[in-house]
């Protein structure tokens, strides 16, 4: 798994210079908890960093830089995209207004938030139309269940439902990629 590999150097041809050589301990999950903080050495940084040596993502480099169109992502919608694991569902920063804690489906998740750091109610990237129409195009449209959820004060209210009339950034969404 991208981030998680032992010896990525030996494994990926474009792999040979820092950071992109350092690996993880190779235990089949990037360990970090979902929305925790991103690092030059952590493997939810690294897992990018390794996508790209490996010709399946671009817009990614390999330099010590934590920050979207450096070691992570960026996306089209604004800020950018982190990766972590949760065994039970808890995600840092998770718990609290819109997002009850142990929430998550226990899995890998992409988190598409505003700011290249720990998740926290305040560096939220979307609006929640924005977020409402990928959750409907990729999930089921509601922002407490399935494999996208969303936190966010004001970003949905507590059946799901997306207050898709503000127009303020209020949701950063949990995208899950494998169980």
């Amino acid at each position: 798994m991208p981030g998680d590999i032992l010896l990525p150097q030996t494994r990926l041809a474009n792999c040979t210079a820092a950071p992109c050589r350092r690996g993880g301990n190779d235990d089949g999950q990037i360990d970090i908890n979902v929305g925790g903080t991103p690092g030059i050495s952590r493997e939810n940084s690294l897992a990018f960093v390794h996508m790209a040596a490996a010709d399946l993502i671009s817009g990614v480099q390999n330099v010590d830089v934590v920050a979207f169109g450096q070691m992570l992502p960026q996306a089209n919608v604004g800020g950018g995209f982190m990766i972590g694991f949760t065994a039970d569902g808890a995600a840092v920063g998770g718990a609290g207004v819109g997002f009850p804690a142990n929430q998550l489906l226990a899995g890998h998740y992409l988190v598409l938030s505003g700011e290249a750091n720990q998740v926290t109610l305040n560096n939220l990237g979307l609006t929640p139309i924005i977020a409402a129409q990928i959750d409907r195009k990729l999930d089921d449209g509601v922002g407490n269940t399935g494999g996208i959820q969303v936190m966010g004060t004001n970003c949905a209210d507590g059946t799901g439902v997306y207050n898709e009339v503000i127009e303020m950034y209020t949701c950063k969404l949990f995208i899950r990629v494998q169980s």
